[in-house]
């Protein structure tokens, strides 16, 4: 027998789960009362008794005071979400039966899961369980999911959709059919938010395999503009920071985006679908962080302005150059040169002791794994060592600071501009460099400049990043790629769309 049969029968559930979901929040009101209540008691306990309590005893306080803390931050998390469960509940139904199994189990899909303490029992199911997956990728008929014991195969009996607004059931749809026009067609029609659209209830196959694809180091979404791709791109990282709950936050999630407004909307609709939301950056707001706000730049909006309205050949040109993947090549090319023609070793003294200039050309060979600019510091190092080792004698810092920096005196330039400016010289195209009134670079340079700076230093890796998410990858030049991909190693999700240079772009980033 279907459970919950007619629309009249599942309006009457509806209403039930709603009050179960009233009598959750307000255990919920009443347990942060309590929460509230004893942090204050063990913070007045301890104001009071400060003068008595030995460290041991202040230090036990302060840790029931943060466990306190901890504890009621994942209730108002919870009382969040039930919240939000009270407003709409659920979207979507499936009826499934195991293979072997005697009856088929109700499965009702929502934002959240909910699990009902005192039925213990799970009513709600988040749309990113596993079960939940099934609601997106089968018909009526055989259906499986991967389940954490392994794969789960059964029948969809009954799939159901619903759409429930201020705990009102406005509509119920039953279908054999996977979720299509007829379905989409009354969600977009529905103009009460001005928000993206959270399609949770009208994902179709070929999106959810997107969404939740955990596997793919960089995973592209491509398509024209309007083809949904943000919008399944949000959901997907809604999707991973459920299912990785604990290894990530969405404090370790990154937007970048050539439009920072965008960015901050997109980040601002994550809660919609269930998490907080995450970080954003525009791309020149990184570039600034990684070069330490030390030059001054002329930006993106500036130089679109200035070839609009002053075009210029040779300005074209050295854009034109900055955005080919031969800069990228010429570049490494030249800093294996300035490894080759940039270091020269002299002789150098720690304390009186001699150090001839062709052993530390010796120790710059044998480190040659390190980036140029790591080197000095480790020849340093190793000599220090040998030295200590050979003859006894310890040194003291001022003496070893003196040996590193002498030894970085060796390489024959250490301003960033100008030797960026001698790669140009090298090349044998001078003018591809040109320095504005004011010391102001041209946008098209931070990349290239911030990415020599990367070849002779090493990356700045932010390791804090575990999710990028790139938003308009046709905007961006091969070499601005690359900075990122030195940047974050995570794994990220690309955005782009049909332009023909994109697939190079993709294929030299990933």
């Amino acid at each position: 027998m279907i459970f919950n049969q007619t629309e009249e029968n599942e309006k009457l559930y509806l209403k039930q789960i709603i009050s179960n979901l009233e009598h959750t929040l307000n255990g919920i009101d009443s347990i942060i009362s309590n929460q509230s209540k004893e942090i204050l008691d063990f913070k007045t306990y301890l104001w009071e008794n400060a003068a008595e309590l030995d460290h041991a005893e202040k230090n036990a306080v302060r840790e029931s005071v943060t466990q306190s803390v901890v504890s009621g931050e994942s209730v108002v998390a919870k009382k969040k979400r039930i919240s939000k469960l009270i407003d709409s509940p659920y979207f979507g139904r499936i009826d499934f039966q195991e293979n072997q199994a005697n009856k088929q189990v109700p499965i009702y899909i929502g934002i959240h899961s909910f699990f009902d303490t005192e039925l213990n029992q799970n009513l709600i199911h988040d749309w990113r369980a596993p079960i939940s997956s099934m609601f997106y990728d089968y018909e009526l008929g055989q259906a499986q999911f991967e389940a954490p014991s392994g794969m789960v195969s059964g029948m969809i009996q009954l799939k159901r959709q619903y759409r429930i607004r201020k705990s009102v059931m406005e509509f119920m749809l039953e279908s054999s059919l996977n979720i299509h026009d007829e379905v989409l067609q009354k969600e977009l029609s529905n103009n009460s938010d001005d928000r993206m659209k959270n399609i949770v209830s009208t994902i179709q196959r070929e999106q959810n395999q997107i969404i939740r694809n955990d596997k793919s180091q960089s995973l592209i979404i491509q398509g024209v503009a309007g083809s949904g791709k943000t919008s399944i791109a949000l959901h997907r990282v809604a999707f991973l920071l459920y299912k990785f709950a604990g290894q990530i936050t969405s404090k370790e999630i990154l937007i970048i985006s050539p439009n920072k407004v965008f960015a901050d909307y997109i980040s601002n609709v994550l809660p919609e679908l269930g998490e907080e939301k995450i970080m954003e950056s525009g791309f020149e707001e990184l570039l600034t962080k990684l070069m330490e706000g030390k030059y001054k730049f002329q930006t993106f909006f500036e130089q679109v302005t200035e070839i609009l309205e002053h075009p210029d050949q040779n300005y074209l040109e050295r854009i034109q150059f900055k955005a080919t993947h031969e800069l990228i090549s010429r570049l490494e090319q030249f800093v294996v040169y300035t490894e080759n023609n940039y270091f020269e070793a002299s002789d150098v003294l720690i304390g009186k002791i001699p150090i001839p200039a062709s052993y530390i050309h010796e120790k710059f060979r044998n480190f040659h794994r390190l980036p140029i600019r790591q080197r000095f510091d480790a020849i340093a190092r190793d000599i220090v060592q040998e030295v200590m080792l050979t003859t006894g004698i310890e040194f003291r810092a001022p003496e070893i600071n003196k040996l590193k920096a002498g030894i970085r005196k060796m390489f024959k330039e250490t301003n960033d501009i100008k030797l960026y400016k001698a790669f140009y010289d090298w090349l044998g195209r001078p003018g591809l460099f040109k320095i504005r009134r004011g010391s102001i670079l041209e946008y098209a340079d931070l990349a290239p400049l911030l990415y020599l700076k990367m070849l002779l230093d090493g990356p700045k890796v932010m390791n804090e990043v575990k999710h990028l998410l790139v938003d308009e990858m046709q905007d961006y030049t091969p070499i601005q790629y690359k900075v990122l991909s030195k940047v974050f190693p995570c794994k990220k999700t690309i955005l782009g769309g049909c332009k023909p240079v994109c697939k190079s772009l993709y294929i030299n980033f990933i």
